[in-house]
């Protein structure tokens, strides 16, 4: 299923994170405050997950663990 809404694509990723072990950070954000950020690995499983293309950067994403 593809997400719409940025805010339930961070929930997911915020979801992956904790599922993979692996910590998300905080960033400063003007608009909202502070803006999760994810590892490459975390994306790359997502995209994989939810069928979406993987960027060629993501393709190389190893495992932090």
């Amino acid at each position: 299923a593809k997400f719409q809404d940025r805010g339930k694509i961070g929930q997911a990723l915020s979801a992956l994170s904790r599922e993979l072990g692996i910590d998300k950070r905080l960033r400063p954000d003007d608009r909202f405050g502070s803006i999760g950020t994810y590892h490459p690995f975390v994306c790359r499983v997502f995209c994989e997950r939810h069928g979406y293309p993987l960027h060629p950067v993501l393709k190389q994403a190893l495992d932090p663990r």
